[in-house]
């Protein structure tokens, strides 16, 4: 009996195995953009101007410990405004520099955290890295995450 359902299968996969193969890549194919749109939906939003929302938020991460800020965005807003504005609702301590020369950001303190080779902040927008000596120069949206980490 197992062998009349082998043979079965095995006809059915001579004549409709390439079709099968081609459907199946099709259908992961048409999931993976889905899934890709949904995952970018809010940066979409943005580009288009569909989203009425003017949050962003902010996240400082360190030692497991994570504080997490949300303040509404205004016109041509970085990601130094978003942190001196969470530094003065959270009573954070920040202090910093610009050489003018160079046009770099210097961080002094930070939440505690002084600017010396054991305690690197890194900062991230939208989970993408950025340099700490430009955050005064890269302009924040309405959906985006900055997050502060102490490496």
């Amino acid at each position: 009996m197992q062998k009349k359902y082998l043979k079965y299968y095995l006809g059915y996969y001579k004549k409709y195995g390439n079709y099968i193969i081609v459907v199946s890549l099709i259908t992961i194919t048409l999931a993976s953009v889905v899934v890709l749109v949904l995952a970018t939906a809010h940066r979409w939003e943005r580009v288009l101007g569909l989203s009425n929302e003017k949050i962003a938020w902010l996240e400082m991460e360190d030692k497991g410990r994570k504080r997490i800020f949300e303040g509404e965005i205004i016109e041509s807003m970085t990601i130094l405004d978003a942190l001196n504005a969470s530094a003065l609702a959270g009573d954070i301590t920040f202090k910093y520099v610009i050489d003018g020369r160079k046009n770099n950001l210097t961080i002094l303190v930070l939440d505690g955290h002084y600017d010396s080779p054991s305690s690197r902040l890194s900062f991230y927008l939208n989970s993408e890295k950025v340099e700490p000596q430009k955050i005064h120069s890269i302009p924040i949206w309405p959906g985006d995450i900055v997050t502060v980490r102490s490496e």
